[in-house]
């Protein structure tokens, strides 16, 4: 039984509902800006060292979403999407110019609207969530455009620099958790890691536990996102790991190469691709159960081949997702599936629709 209502209070006492009733409640969908990394109203904390490729990053997945339906790593993207880009760290002049090399002359249709720090300086508005002039304008931005995804880049402007105040990040997680819910929005959000120990290196892809909590922001920053994603360049190649762990419990890493023009695309190292999609125990006893080239193998029968060590249709049908989406599983000319093997994987990504 619910208890009596409080007639003094001057707000409707909230008691919540019996476990019957929020089982038959109608929940608003969440459907996929792209398949297995990105859906609505999911809030994303991207974490990258300072020129590892953030803003870049978040550009080039911006661009895919208002090109779509398409792939951006490939991971599908079932329609063409509208973003909200809010750049408040690089310069209006030389973002136009790394604009400008990624889109390429193509028609975005307007799905792309940006808000860049030379926008508030000129509007006196100062560039800090706790600011409700700057909550109102992004909000505003919002609502106007219409966006599947808003990025506000970055979380050091957000918070004025002060990363350890835990209230000012809870006031960044209650500002992207209203804007999400207001517009159905996905929100992404770049931070830098803290300065990293040069004995002790943190490698996102073997240990990416240490890496996000790594990330500025204190730890109430990466508890309050559902998804964390994570770059780090080495090099000519930044590795990629990502996915919507509190949505589906599912991350996956990549390695990619940017290309000139301002793409990231996965690398066509068959080895290194191989190692990612092997990398516990239960995938590679089911990498080792799959025929070699030149043999080719159906998806219902590979299923079959590998319950040995993949018990579930779920792990088996998430794990020929990351084989395909690597390369190291291909169509063949049957219509069938073979390993990659001598053959080169192709690049995945944007460089399949130029």
């Amino acid at each position: 039984m619910n208890p009596a209502p409080n007639p003094a209070g001057n707000t409707p006492p909230l008691y919540g509902l019996l476990a019957e009733d929020f089982l038959n409640k109608t929940m608003p969908t969440k459907e996929p800006l792209v398949e297995g990394l990105l859906h609505q109203r999911d809030l994303v904390a991207l974490g990258a060292r300072r020129r590892n490729g953030k803003t870049s990053f978040v550009t080039d997945l911006a661009v895919n979403l208002a090109l779509g339906p398409g792939e951006f790593l490939g991971y599908n993207i079932p329609a063409a999407r509208r973003t909200l880009l809010v750049n408040l760290e690089d310069d209006p002049g030389e973002y136009q110019e790394k604009l400008r090399r990624v889109v390429g002359g193509r028609d975005l249709g307007g799905r792309l609207r940006l808000l860049t720090r030379e926008d508030f300086l000129a509007a006196k508005v100062p560039i800090t969530v706790l600011d409700a002039q700057f909550c109102k304008v992004v909000s505003d931005a919002a609502r106007g455009h219409v966006p599947d995804l808003v990025v506000l880049d970055n979380l050091a402007q957000l918070v004025g620099a002060d990363y350890n105040d835990a209230p000012k990040v809870h006031k960044v997680a209650c500002f992207c958790y209203d804007l999400g819910r207001a517009t159905d929005a996905a929100i992404i959000v770049p931070a830098h890691p803290k300065k990293e120990d040069a004995t002790h290196p943190i490698d996102l892809v073997a240990n990416p536990t240490a890496f996000f909590e790594s990330i500025m922001g204190s730890s109430h920053f990466i508890n309050s996102m559902g998804s964390l994603w994570g770059l780090q360049r080495d090099g000519d190649t930044t590795a990629f790991l990502g996915g919507r762990q509190r949505g589906d419990g599912q991350q996956a890493a990549s390695y990619l190469e940017l290309e000139d023009a301002g793409h990231f695309y996965v690398v066509s190292d068959f080895a290194r691709n191989a190692a990612l999609a092997t990398g516990t125990e239960k995938r590679a006893r089911a990498w080792a159960l799959l025929p070699d080239p030149p043999a080719t193998f159906g998806y219902r029968e590979a299923q079959d081949l590998v319950k040995a060590a993949l018990h579930s249709s779920a792990s088996f049908t998430e794990w020929m997702k990351e084989c395909r989406r690597l390369g190291v599983v291909l169509d063949a000319r049957d219509g069938k599936l073979i390993k990659a093997g001598a053959v080169a994987a192709q690049p995945l990504g944007f460089r399949g629709r130029q």
